[in-house]
């Protein structure tokens, strides 16, 4: 079991080492800064939708915004949930999937296709 972590440290390591190497920018020099509107003040989780989009999950709403970063505006708000605790949130496969703090993850099946909630399952 030690070699296995220890290998598995020096494998993640070695793979950061590598990816720092790689990078054309500097994350303390950065080109463009974002200044989200209040209502994302409190964003627990945050992912890519497509080359000018990101998605938003604040940390107690339960409402996902589709954010723009290009222009610097919140372009759509839409609900899933009632009030809670969330933690995580990814877009895989046209699948947005949210974490909530209790562990509840929530699949909404075509995100970017549906115009109210489309088709959600939760899971423990």
């Amino acid at each position: 079991m030690k070699y296995l972590i220890l290998l598995c440290s020096l494998f993640l390591n070695g793979s950061l080492l590598i990816a720092q190497s790689t990078l054309r920018y500097d994350l303390n020099k950065p080109v463009i800064r974002h200044h989200l509107p209040a209502i994302l003040n409190e964003v627990s989780g945050l992912t890519d939708l497509d080359s000018d989009h990101v998605a938003c999950v604040q940390d107690e709403l339960g409402i996902i915004f589709k954010y723009n970063f290009r222009t610097g505006k919140i372009v759509s708000e839409h609900r899933f949930d009632s009030i809670g605790d969330f933690e995580g949130l990814t877009y895989i496969n046209q699948t947005l999937y949210i974490l909530r703090s209790d562990g509840q993850l929530t699949a909404w099946h075509n995100f970017l296709k549906s115009r109210k909630n489309g088709h959600n399952q939760r899971y423990r």
